[in-house]
């Protein structure tokens, strides 16, 4: 919004992330909007746009209306409330995703130029939102050269040229901007520290809370992903099996659309955490495919209790209705409670009403920094300031930025929160011993210094 284009709130090249959502938030700032609100404004859009979505998709897919409302009412599960409350990216990319499939798939159906150039700029703008958005460009292009029943391969190479262009330009020029600045296409990463068999207890237990929303040990929630793969494949064989299976495949219907999309984003997110270190809070990358697995699974107990594809089909639709409604009474529920604590306590984050008590914060609220400053909550400091603040690292063997910017400027402001999860390796008597120090404030959670050269 000051014009000298992006940055991240340490005055750094914003590299590390897509730019949609600061480009709408820094539009909602021009407007008149204060630019902290913005994103509350943008996951309630997003809100209302994936429920309306996800009905939309299941009223056109399913014959059975309970299944329909159960369908949509789980868009308010107590893992999907962490993406609307939080000022993530992850709800508009899951709706552009969603319409991004929907486009796709009536192109499949109709194969006119306007609806592949509509999913390509639904791709383009999920790509801009979230890096990951490329692997639903790959598996789109994936079923423009491979998908059944379709002849043509000059044709097929067309589409995809026409896909992949719309697609792609928009993130190729943002990455070549990035390659330009910082000499990475997507901002420096870090790798990922982990194991499989830690990516794989942190899949498992974000999808144990995805099917029930309270906390239980480990075997518990083993047991609870066999019993929901086990109720998966009963429902599966009722609905007619691999002849069923089949038969939709032949046809390639909406469900097979969406199930290769959601195995890109699974596969893409899995190989992700294997090579990269991402966000500690594992649900809001994993829960992103919650979308798509709730569609398919109510597709197919609508399969399962039709008169056309099951045996015993009432008896059938009463077990697989009661299942599903004793689900989602436990899962909102758990929503209304977390809604209730988020009243009590803040939505978390800046948001906890911890902060109200928080003499650092008021103090920076009222004496922001004037010029280079460093905190182990830089971005905190951002947010209650506006003005550019560094990170603290967190080895003490990498402070050589810090020491340069006290010669360099003279001086160097440091903001220390005694209770921030981000804990450097080193405590304040490093500075004390090495600079000419000048404590500006002593509070009841931190300090405010100010580092002069020795």
């Amino acid at each position: 919004m000051d014009g000298k284009g992006f940055h991240s709130f340490d005055g750094l090249p914003f590299t590390g992330w897509a730019p949609l959502q600061p480009l709408i938030i820094a539009f909602m700032g021009i407007l008149g909007m204060n630019p902290v609100t913005a994103p509350f404004w943008i996951n309630l859009f997003s809100l209302a746009g994936i429920v309306f979505t996800v009905h939309y998709v299941l009223e056109r897919s399913l014959s059975s209306r309970p299944f329909v409302i159960m369908g949509t009412f789980s868009m308010l599960m107590p893992a999907m409330l962490a993406f609307y409350y939080m000022a993530w990216s992850e709800p508009l990319f899951c709706l552009l995703a969603l319409w991004l499939v929907i486009f796709f798939h009536k192109y499949l159906e109709r194969e006119k130029a306007a609806l592949l150039a509509a999913a390509g700029v639904m791709a383009g703008l999920a790509c801009l939102q979230r890096y990951i958005g490329a692997c639903l460009v790959m598996a789109a292009v994936f079923l423009l050269l491979v998908r059944p029943g379709r002849t043509g391969f000059l044709q097929r190479i067309k589409e995809c040229l026409l896909f992949g262009t719309i697609a792609s330009a928009p993130v190729f020029a943002w990455m070549a901007r990035n390659y330009v600045t910082v000499s990475y296409l997507t901002g420096p990463r870090k790798p990922s520290g982990h194991n499989l068999f830690e990516v794989l207890n942190t899949f498992g237990a974000t999808a144990a809370y995805l099917v029930y929303p309270w906390d239980m040990s480990k075997p518990l929630k083993a047991l609870l992903i066999f019993a929901a793969a086990g109720f998966m494949g009963l429902a599966f064989k009722k609905a007619g099996g691999v002849s069923m299976a089949a038969n939709s495949f032949k046809k390639w219907t909406f469900p097979w659309t969406l199930g290769v999309m959601t195995v890109a984003y699974i596969s893409a997110i899995f190989l992700t955490y294997l090579n990269t270190l991402l966000d500690a809070s594992a649900t809001r990358y994993i829960a992103v495919f919650y979308f798509g697995i709730i569609i398919l699974a109510f597709w197919l107990f609508d399969r399962a209790s039709s008169t056309k594809d099951a045996k015993s089909p009432e008896r059938t639709k009463s077990i697989i209705m009661l299942v599903c409604a004793a689900w989602l009474a436990a899962g909102l529920v758990g929503s209304l409670k977390n809604a209730a604590d988020l009243h009590n306590a803040g939505v978390g984050n800046y948001h906890e009403k911890k902060w109200a008590d928080s003499g650092t914060a008021q103090w920076i609220t009222e004496n922001p920094p004037t010029g280079r400053a460093y905190s182990n909550l830089a971005r905190f400091v951002y947010y209650k300031t506006g003005a550019e603040c560094r990170l603290l690292p967190k080895e003490r063997s990498k402070l050589d930025m810090l020491h340069a910017d006290v010669l360099e400027n003279g001086s160097v402001q440091v903001i220390w929160f005694n209770a921030a999860n981000r804990k450097p390796d080193y405590s304040l008597d490093l500075f004390m011993n090495k600079y000419r120090v000048v404590i500006n404030a002593a509070l009841n959670d931190g300090k405010v210094l100010t580092l002069y050269p020795s």
